[in-house]
């Protein structure tokens, strides 16, 4: 197939939509492979299929990144240590975690 799978969570996920299947990839880098050889019975995906694939994939990648950015920013284990004898340390590690859920929020 000439369809580059773009990211290792492509398979993953392309592995899921029928049971049993198996193939091998070639890796042109470490972000892209190719489909090089179908040992399924069942029948190689298409490139809509595959595409799909993609679409979900990075969809939720995206809808998952504000997780990251949360963590990157939250309070350190210190902090919060240190607030649970502190009043006023306390107060503000509250703070910093509604900031930083306010700049990456949830999505809907």
């Amino acid at each position: 197939m000439d369809l580059p799978i773009t990211t290792p969570e492509i398979i993953t996920h392309l592995t899921g939509l029928k049971n049993g299947l198996d193939f091998s990839c070639t890796h042109i880098d470490s972000t892209t492979v190719y489909i090089s050889e179908w040992i399924s019975d069942e029948d190689q995906p298409t490139n809509a299929e595959i595409l799909a694939a993609q679409d979900e994939v990075e969809s939720l990648i995206k809808s998952q990144e504000y997780i990251e950015k949360r963590k990157a920013e939250y309070p350190s284990l210190l902090e919060l240590t240190v607030a649970l004898y502190d009043t006023d340390d306390k107060s503000a590690v509250e703070a910093k975690r509604a900031a930083v859920k306010l700049k990456y929020p949830k999505p809907e």
